[in-house]
This record gives C-alpha cells, structure tokens and sequence, in this order.
C-alpha cells in the first residue's frame, strides 16, 4: 500500500479501528467500490486493526450491522458476488442523515465517535461532502482528480483532510502544489481481475472487420457530470496526433454519458447535462 501502508504493522504499532468510508457500495462494479472492497479485505486479513465500512449513499439505522442486513441484491443493479464468509465478519455503519443528498462531516463525526474510530479512509468525488466540522480523526482521502488545475470547491474540501493519497504521479505533483499543507503520497487504483476470453483475438476481429495487423486504440471512460469531466475531446486529439503519419490505425470510443445511463439508473438528473454524442 505504499506510504500510507495500514495493513503491514511495525514493532508497537497501535492497534486501530479503521473506517472505509464511500458513496459506492463494497459490491458496487465500479472502481471506488472494487478498490476500497480489496483494501478492506487486506486490512483485515492481514493486520490486527478492526474494519468497519460505512456506506454514504444508503441509509443504514444508527449503530453497527452485518452484511447480510444491509445487502439488497434484489433490489441492486451493476453489482458483483463478493466472499460473503469474510464479509460477514465486517461491521457496517450506520447512522448517515442526508441533507439534501449531501453529507456534513458533523455527522461523519458523530458515528466515528460512537464507534471509537481512529481513521477513517475514503475514495469518492468530493461534490456531496459538506465540511461543517473538522475531522475529529486520521483522515486519509484516496483521491480520484478530475481537473487540472484542481478546482476551488475540490481544493477547498481536500484541505480538511490530514492525508490525500494520490492516483497517479503527475496528480500528486499537482495536489502538492496545490495543497502544500497537506501531506500527499502516490498509491494507484487498485486492479483485480480474471481474463476469461471466451475466443481469439483473431476470431474478434474478423467478427468487427478489423484487419489482423490493425493497431487498435480503446477509449474507454464515463461521464456522470454536468460537464466534461473526462475531457473525452482531449484523448481524441491526443489519438488524432498519435495516428500522424501512422498506418492501419484503428480508434474505438465506448463511453457512458447520464443520458445513456438514465434508462438503468432513472434517479439521474439530465437536465442540462453534458452529451457526449453532442461533444464528438
């Protein structure tokens, strides 16, 4: 886990109760809930700290829970199967209030301090997060930027929190310089999966009429925003100058935009949003 490491502990090292801390949902496809899902599993099985997850975006009762009752899978869509034997043995907290759909860090407070927390870790955006309140515990942000430069209402959040753990290289020289009282550390997404390819690259190819010596480029992003967070229009450009002069290149675009997700996630506002088709 790099600078921020929790899991391996040195000689003395004192026992903590650790607080992942999200929007996204341990079971949720995406990558905030599959990075803070494998990271809980290593904390708690390979350190002697106690892990505790506390969902943001559900409205668990207060006090501590099982999986078993706070798990919907009738009810959720885009979810994945996880180790139910381990995450039994995981509490979730609850005791979440939402202003309207934003969270203020006094509540945040206020379960860390029923529950004797010590640290709390987060991967999220930033834009439903309220700072009324310091933290009144370690607080470490696992930080996904978006823009460059960081924006103020992004800049402004990041300072309250004691550590910021940064994505990418070139995002932790642009979080250093724009916080410099914050501690800021490179840790990369967390990445796991199994390729299980069904048939050849060959055989795919010849499915979509892709010469077999093609150099093929994937785009691949979503945006949820109401602007163009991905910057989708810059990677074109950036492919426009890569395919300069080059032969027999192929650019594939695959990407969501809230429209196109609107039909399977009909709580989205697309009211005055960003439409990719409209961007290309």
């Amino acid at each position: 886990m790099g600078a921020l490491d929790v899991s391996r502990q040195a000689p003395n090292v004192k026992k903590m109760k650790i607080c992942i801390t999200s929007f996204a949902q341990p079971w949720f496809f995406g990558p905030y809930g599959q990075q803070l899902r494998m990271l809980t599993e290593e904390l708690f099985t390979t350190s002697d700290h106690e892990v505790y997850y506390l969902i943001l975006n559900e409205c668990v009762p207060k006090g501590a829970h099982s999986f078993e009752s706070v798990r919907t899978p009738d009810k959720e869509k885009n979810s994945v199967d996880i180790d139910g034997s381990l995450w039994d043995k995981i509490q979730f907290l609850g005791g979440v209030t939402p202003v309207q759909d934003h969270i203020f860090s006094s509540n945040l407070n206020a379960i860390f301090r029923e529950h004797g927390i010590d640290c709390a870790i987060m991967c999220m955006d930033l834009s439903k997060l309220v700072f009324d309140r310091p933290f009144i515990v370690k607080s470490i942000m696992w930080y996904p930027n978006h823009f460059c430069p960081v924006d103020k209402y992004n800049k402004k959040a990041l300072a309250n929190f004691s550590h910021i753990a940064s994505l990418c290289p070139t995002d932790t020289e642009l979080l250093s310089k724009a916080l410099p009282d914050n501690k800021v550390e490179y840790i990369p997404h967390i990445i796991d999966f199994e390729t299980k390819m069904s048939t050849t690259i060959t055989i795919i190819r010849d499915k979509y009429g892709i010469s077999h010596d093609a150099y093929v480029i994937l785009i691949n992003c979503g945006n949820y925003d109401f602007q163009n967070r991905k910057s989708l229009d810059t990677s074109i450009f950036a492919c426009e100058e890569f395919m300069k002069g080059k032969e027999n290149v192929i650019l594939f675009i695959h990407t969501y935009d809230i429209k196109s997700l609107n039909g399977d996630m009909s709580h989205l506002d697309v009211k005055g949003s960003l439409r990719i088709d409209d961007l290309l």
